[in-house]
């Protein structure tokens, strides 16, 4: 959560809070964040939306940056998803949820919340023509591609024990 504090009184606000407080507090014009200690004049604030961590702010020259693993497959997710969007924009009767599906970069990864995620996101709430389970087909990932990724970190597994076992004899 971001915290931001006024420079007129110093007190201290969530980000929910600091536009009630603009209106009761005379002349705050100019927010600083806690954390990472930037100033925002008048609403941009709001753009603020991520800040360093705590073992940036403290570990200092010392912070070894660590990889989001969630982050990494989303973004291969994403990429998939984008060539088999764009392979079968032209194809189907469904181009305009295609181009809106697009502009998103949060895509869920599972049928379920896909579908429900298109349901609302592209104002399909009845959906009678299955119009979500459609865009699932386009998108979904290739069965093979799926199974062969999936299998690749089990079959280095079995290979690590048997080429200890040879090592050892």
């Amino acid at each position: 959560m971001v915290f931001f504090i006024c420079e007129v009184c110093n007190e201290s606000l969530k980000k929910n809070k600091v536009e009630t407080h603009s209106n009761t507090c005379r002349n705050c014009w100019i927010f600083s964040c806690l954390d990472c200690g930037k100033h925002f004049e008048g609403q941009d604030y709001r753009a603020h939306t991520s800040c360093i961590s705590e073992s940036q702010k403290y570990e200092g020259k010392f912070f070894v940056a660590k990889e989001n693993k969630g982050d990494v497959k989303q973004q291969a997710w994403l990429e998939g998803v984008q060539r088999r969007l764009e392979s079968a924009a032209g194809k189907s009767g469904l181009q305009s949820f295609v181009e809106r599906l697009l502009q998103y970069d949060n895509l869920p990864r599972k049928r379920t919340k896909f579908v429900n995620f298109a349901k609302n996101s592209l104002n399909l709430k009845a959906d009678p023509k299955g119009i979500a389970d459609q865009l699932w087909e386009i998108v979904k990932p290739e069965e093979d591609a799926v199974a062969s990724v999936q299998a690749a970190p089990a079959a280095a597994q079995k290979a690590e024990p048997a080429a200890s076992q040879d090592a050892a004899a």
